[in-house]
């Protein structure tokens, strides 16, 4: 790249220029080229670097909103623990009804067979 500098300004200003000194003319342009040179790469190294600050800051966005998202997903499982405890809860209350429900049979059973025992005698 800087070799491209140096054969253009070469070539520039020896059109311009044929008469004077050729050492010090080569050594002037050879010295600005280097210069313009050092400007490019201080440029890109500008750019790069802005590239990178921008790199960085997308990359703290992005770790932000997953800390974001995650920090929801702390609360689900206190939620879901109780939702477990509920649901465990509400089985356990079906159970017992069950149970109640097969004693009143059983009670509603004895208490016919009482009633048909008290019918026979009553005839």
């Amino acid at each position: 790249m800087a070799r491209n500098y140096l054969e253009n300004y070469l070539n520039f200003s020896s059109k311009i220029l044929p008469f004077q000194n050729t050492n010090v003319y080569i050594l002037v342009g050879i010295v600005k080229c280097i210069l313009a040179y050092k400007g490019d790469l201080m440029q890109q190294s500008r750019e790069k670097e802005a590239n990178l600050i921008e790199f960085k800051e997308n990359v703290d966005a992005w770790i932000k909103q997953i800390n974001n998202d995650f920090s929801r997903f702390k609360h689900m499982p206190h939620t879901m623990n109780e939702s477990l405890d509920n649901i465990q809860h509400n089985y356990e209350l079906i159970r017992d009804l069950r149970q109640e429900m097969d004693d009143l049979k059983e009670e509603v059973r004895l208490l016919r067979s009482v009633n048909l025992a008290l019918l026979r005698k009553t005839k």
